[in-house]
């Protein structure tokens, strides 16, 4: 008597109607190694050892398909988690002042602004100007000797006549010497005085009197009666 073994495959194309994806998942292994176990060869049965090697594939498998969801919600959870302490966080400076590095003003009325500036090491005298968006300057604050870090001055919003400048867009450039007439590196920045959020694909935006500044622009935050800018001259 003659005992044909029957085939063991399943065809590909069922497997893939299983799948949304076109790939094999634990399920679907599942099915191949019990198909096979089902219609072995009675007469040459499955080696114990391999039928035990793909078992344990297949725990393997599982776990590295638990582990990866696990991470994938993980990575979910600390976004969503993030975002929500970043909006506290955000809503939590209106009122406040806040520094954000920046050579760029936009004057929308009249009023004053309050201008920042860092320098690398002392300085003996320097000069904030303010520049029109043609590169004319429109006003020159005059800084006298400076010790080495920030320091704030504040910009009436005027020119060099005593007349207010035309809403729009400026710009501010910083410089310094040092008793050897060298120098100094600076860097600008503006203070302003939040006075509400808004929110653009996730991410807070703080404003000020129509300005918007990014939330991850803010380099220091200080309580209103704390300033200490000068008027410059």
């Amino acid at each position: 008597m003659t005992t044909e073994a029957v085939s063991t495959s399943i065809p590909p194309s069922s497997l893939m109607q299983r799948t949304s994806n076109g790939t094999l998942g634990k399920d679907d292994f599942l099915r191949l190694l019990m198909a096979q176990i089902a219609n072995q060869d009675p007469m040459a049965p499955m080696d114990t050892e391999a039928m035990m090697q793909q078992m344990t594939s297949l725990g393997e498998l599982e776990q590295l398909t638990n582990l990866n969801n696990s991470i994938g919600q993980s990575l979910s959870n600390d976004i969503v988690y993030q975002q929500s302490l970043q909006n506290q966080l955000a809503a939590n400076l209106i009122g406040k002042r806040i520094r954000s590095e920046s050579d760029e003003l936009t004057v929308t009325g009249s009023g004053s602004h309050d201008l920042g500036y860092r320098f690398e090491s002392a300085i003996e005298s320097g000069k904030v100007e303010i520049l029109d968006v043609s590169g004319n300057v429109v006003r020159t604050l005059t800084l006298g000797a400076k010790s080495k870090g920030d320091g704030e001055v504040t910009w009436d919003g005027k020119d060099e006549f005593g007349n207010a400048v035309a809403a729009g867009t400026y710009s501010m450039q910083v410089s310094g010497t040092d008793a050897n007439g060298n120098a100094v590196t600076s860097t600008p920045s503006q203070w302003y005085r939040i006075d509400g959020v808004v929110y653009r694909g996730g991410i807070p935006y703080l404003t000020s009197n129509g300005v918007e500044i990014a939330f991850t622009d803010v380099r220091e935050v200080r309580e209103p009666s704390t300033f200490l800018g000068l008027v410059g001259g």
